[in-house]
């Protein structure tokens, strides 16, 4: 068996090893939020995700790029592994402490500029997490490095399970605000134990200033590139705290932040193998190509179906995610969700790519230009209606996948063509699927009722599927069971179209 084979039936392990963990961990993370949804009001929920600004650009530049160098580079000995693993772990703690410190400092007015004032004590509390998150980037960077994904499973399972129990007895004894940085900091002290417990060689305090040379060489425009993505996920926060209250903030927040969740479900379980796998394989050729357009075929498959279902049933999530009290938030879970998916199954996986090939300039290219969309839909939105807002900003989303496929052909090497035909083929099912779950909510629904359209949607959705997109059930079968499987249904399905005939 050749190496690019083994790299191939690793990573068909790794994925299932990944769906165990990530659908545990994603089934665990919305029924925090609905218990805490009903626990704590809209406006904490705001000022956590104002303050949560600012503890993602310290985790960022505490992380300096470094992760992404230890799981990309080929090093020639085990030996340089570990000096670099080492390096890279003593450089982000003192990174992490020294941010830890100005937080501390200037908490004051850092608070006032994310529009948190009066809660410094939070946003520290909050910030001692960086040091757990610096080290605990390191470590899972070796262990997907070598395809330990079924550790990583636990690890995630746990560590949410943790966040959970910690998040949810602070906000019943009455913590409030607290609860959410308290449940946060509990989860990245469990993965760190663990990581440990699993593999004690995954921390590592070795130094040497040829390997930080080397890194930082690799990494300088990782670290530009994941600031980029900061502004870019934190545009929201900040204007929506600026240009609307606090509730209304919170809104964006939680309805933005579960549909992220539930799109993070899919793009967790394939992501991490994926550049893992791509990393391996020579860009630019034959099997690459097919690797990647195996993946996104496969991923589209349930990406734009899932875009749509929020989309008509925004207001039923939006009362199992949060209950009562949040119907505003139901324009942002749908119009975002519906984006978000299209931008996922589209220019994400491009990005995706650029991530396994070392290639952040075109990272930080196509970020930067959906970070200028989006502060021109929050300025020319400005003073407008609440839900006109959520809607605007939701499809500046979608203007920075042009440039992700325009930049596929120069980059990959592969043509774009073939990813627009991947998802223009979901969308004929999907839609379909869609107008049958909106024409049973408009005869008659209530709470359950919608649990039951809401399956019999998915069940339609997949005959459709297994009746008429033999090629895509093939993709999702070889890339989440094996190619065993999917070669027997290929021979399956070539017999019963024969027989139609």
């Amino acid at each position: 068996m050749d190496a690019t084979q083994t790299y191939q039936n690793k990573a068909s392990s790794s994925i299932k090893w990944t769906i165990v963990g990530e659908l545990s961990a994603k089934a665990i993370v919305p029924i925090m939020n609905m218990i805490l949804a009903r626990l704590l009001a809209p406006e904490i929920f705001g000022l956590v995700a104002s303050i949560t600004v600012i503890t993602n650009f310290a985790e960022i530049i505490s992380e300096s790029g470094f992760s992404r160098y230890i799981l990309q580079q080929k090093f020639a000995t085990g030996q340089k592994k570990r000096l670099a693993a080492g390096t890279a772990t003593i450089v982000s703690l003192i990174l992490s402490f020294a941010i830890f410190g100005i937080i501390v400092l200037f908490s004051k007015p850092l608070a006032s500029f994310v529009g948190a004032s009066g809660y410094e004590m939070v946003m520290i509390l909050a910030a001692a997490q960086i040091p757990f998150y610096a080290i605990t980037n390191m470590q899972m960077s070796l262990f997907r490095r070598d395809f330990k994904f079924g550790y990583l499973a636990i690890v995630r399972v746990s560590s949410c399970l943790i966040q959970l129990l910690t998040s949810c007895a602070a906000a019943l004894f009455g913590l409030a605000i607290w609860s959410l940085p308290i449940g946060t900091l509990a989860s990245l002290v469990c993965q760190f134990l663990l990581l440990i417990i699993f593999d004690k060689n995954s921390l590592s305090f070795s130094f040497s200033i040829q390997a930080f040379k080397e890194m930082w060489a690799c990494s300088g425009m990782f670290l530009i590139s994941a600031i980029v993505v900061w502004a870019d996920s934190s545009i929201n926060v900040l204007f929506a705290s600026h240009f609307l209250g606090q509730a209304e903030s919170g809104y964006i927040k939680n309805g933005f932040s579960t549909v992220t969740g539930i799109v993070g479900l899919l793009t967790s379980i394939y992501s991490p193998v994926l550049i893992s796998l791509l990393a391996k394989l020579d860009n630019g050729s034959e099997l690459y190509a097919s690797v990647f357009n195996k993946y996104q075929k496969a991923l589209s498959l349930f990406l734009i179906p899932l875009g749509i279902g929020m989309f008509v049933y925004q207001d039923f999530l939006t009362l199992v995610f949060f209950g009562s009290g949040w119907e505003q938030a139901a324009v942002a879970l749908g119009w975002y969700g519906l984006m978000s998916c299209i931008k996922t199954a589209s220019g994400n996986f491009v990005i995706t790519a650029w991530s396994a090939e070392g290639k952040p300039f075109w990272i930080f290219v196509s970020d930067l230009f959906s970070m200028v969309a989006l502060i021109l839909a929050w300025l020319l939105t400005k003073g407008l209606e609440y839900h006109l807002i959520v809607i605007i900003v939701s499809c500046a989303y979608l203007p920075a996948n042009f440039v992700c496929l325009a930049l596929c052909k120069k980059t990959l090497k592969i043509s774009p063509v073939n990813l627009i035909k991947n998802i223009i083929g979901c969308f004929g099912p999907a839609i379909v699927m869609g107008f049958f779950g909106y024409f049973l909510s408009q005869i008659y629904s209530n709470f359950w009722l919608s649990f039951l359209y809401v399956v019999s949607c998915i069940v339609l959705y997949f005959l459709i599927v297994g009746f008429a997109y033999e090629d895509y059930l093939s993709c999702l079968c070889e890339v989440f069971v094996g190619r065993k499987f999917a070669k027997v249904l290929v021979k399956k399905g070539e017999y019963v179209l024969l027989s139609r005939q």
